[in-house]
C-alpha cells in the first residue's frame, strides 16, 4: 500500500476568494508573485522542480487557469502579495555590497548635481557686447550713483535718459552704469539709425539663439525682404527671448530720432520681462515722450573748463593739472585748443 503525506486541510488551510489552499501552496504562490522561477523556488524550499511545478498545476486545476501570466492576475486581484521572506535574499545582497552600493549612490547623486548646475549657469552665462572700458580718467561718481537711485526707484522695466551734447560724456557714463549692472544680459544698441537698431536686435538675438528652432527662425528673419515685416518679427523675437532670461540691461547709445528707436524700446514688462534700459542721445525733445517720466530724465551738459582741463592733462600727461603752473607746457597747449 502506498502511504500518501496529507496536510491537515482544517486547521493549516487559507481560503481565497472562497477556495482553500495549503500553507504550502500559499508559500509556492507568494514566491510566484513575486516573480520568482521554478528552480529559484525549489532552491529555497528545499523541493525538486517537478514538486514545484505539481503544486503549481494543482494552484492552477484549483483556480480555472491555464498560464502563469492568469495565475499571477488572480492572486494580485485577490491581495497576495510577496512575502517578506521572498526578499530576503535581495536584503543579503544588499548588506554584502552596501559599500559599492554606496559609492554608486554617491557618485551618480554628483553627476547629477554637476549637470544641474552646469544646466543653471548655462543659461546665465553672460551675453554682453559693449566696448571695452577705457580708463576713466574723468572721474563722475556722483552722476553714476544719482543714475542708479532713479533706475532703482522704478519698478517692472526701469528706464533713465542721458541727454548732453557732444563731448559731455554721456555714452562712456551709460557704458561705466551697464558695466557696473548685475544682469545676464547687457547689450549695447547703437541707435544712430534704423538700420543700426535693426542690426544691433538681430546680433542680440543670435547671441541669445540656444536652439536649432530660434536660429531657424533667424535665418527665416534674414531673409525676408519687407524690411517692416522683418523689424516686426525681430522685434518679437527678441522681446521673447529677453522675457526668457532672468534679467537684462539694454543701452540705447545715441539716440537720434525717436521714430527710429520708438518700436525696439522695451515698455511693458508683460512682453520683454524685467530689465533696464538706458538711453543717450543728443535730442531734448525726448524728455517730451510720454512714456518716459520726467523724473527718469538726466541732463548732463557740457563739461566745465576745469573738467576739460582735468581730462585733457589726465588723458596726455597723466598727471593732475594742479601739478603744473598757469605758463606750464601743458595747460599752454590746452589753451590753444
Amino acid at each position: 500500500m502506498i502511504k500518501l503525506e496529507v496536510e491537515n486541510t482544517s486547521k493549516n488551510n487559507e481560503s481565497i476568494a472562497g477556495i482553500s489552499f495549503t500553507p504550502k501552496e500559499i508559500v509556492i504562490i507568494r514566491e510566484i508573485v513575486a516573480g520568482e522561477s521554478y528552480k529559484v523556488i525549489a532552491s529555497r524550499l528545499s523541493m525538486s522542480t517537478r514538486t514545484i511545478e505539481y503544486h503549481i498545476r494543482n494552484i492552477m486545476n484549483k483556480i480555472g487557469c491555464n498560464s502563469k501570466s492568469e495565475l499571477m492576475a488572480f492572486f494580485n486581484e485577490n491581495g497576495i502579495f510577496p512575502d517578506e521572506k521572498c526578499h530576503s535574499n535581495y536584503v543579503t545582497f544588499f548588506i554584502k555590497n552596501r559599500s559599492l552600493i554606496i559609492t554608486l549612490f554617491v557618485v551618480i547623486t554628483a553627476i547629477s548635481v554637476s549637470l544641474l548646475y552646469f544646466y543653471e549657469n548655462r543659461k546665465n552665462i553672460a551675453i554682453t557686447d559693449m566696448p571695452k572700458l577705457q580708463e576713466n580718467f574723468l572721474e563722475r561718481s556722483d552722476l553714476v550713483d544719482k543714475i542708479m537711485k532713479i533706475l532703482e526707484s522704478q519698478e517692472g522695466i526701469k528706464t533713465v535718459v542721458l541727454i548732453g551734447g557732444g563731448g559731455s560724456g554721456k555714452t562712456t557714463v551709460g557704458r561705466e552704469v551697464l558695466s557696473l549692472l548685475k544682469s545676464p544680459i547687457r547689450w549695447e544698441i547703437n541707435a544712430e539709425t534704423s538700420d543700426s537698431i535693426f542690426n544691433s536686435f538681430f546680433d542680440l538675438a543670435s547671441h541669445m539663439a540656444n536652439t536649432p528652432e530660434i536660429q531657424k527662425d533667424l535665418e527665416i528673419i534674414k531673409n525676408l525682404q519687407d524690411f517692416e515685416e522683418k523689424k516686426k518679427k525681430l522685434i518679437k523675437l527678441s522681446s521673447r527671448l529677453l522675457k526668457q532670461s532672468k534679467y537684462w540691461c539694454l543701452l540705447f547709445d545715441n539716440v537720434d530720432a525717436i521714430k527710429y528707436v520708438n518700436p525696439y524700446l522695451p515698455r511693458n514688462a508683460d512682453h520683454w520681462g524685467n530689465g533696464k534700459v538706458i538711453i543717450t542721445t543728443r535730442n531734448e525733445d525726448i524728455a517730451d515722450v510720454s512714456f518716459i517720466k520726467s523724473s527718469c530724465v538726466i541732463n548732463i551738459g557740457l563739461l566745465t573748463e576745469e573738467e576739460q582741463q582735468k581730462l585733457f592733462c589726465d588723458i596726455l600727461y597723466k598727471s593732475d593739472f594742479n601739478r603744473f603752473g598757469l605758463n606750464s607746457p601743458p595747460l599752454a597747449a590746452y589753451k590753444r585748443l
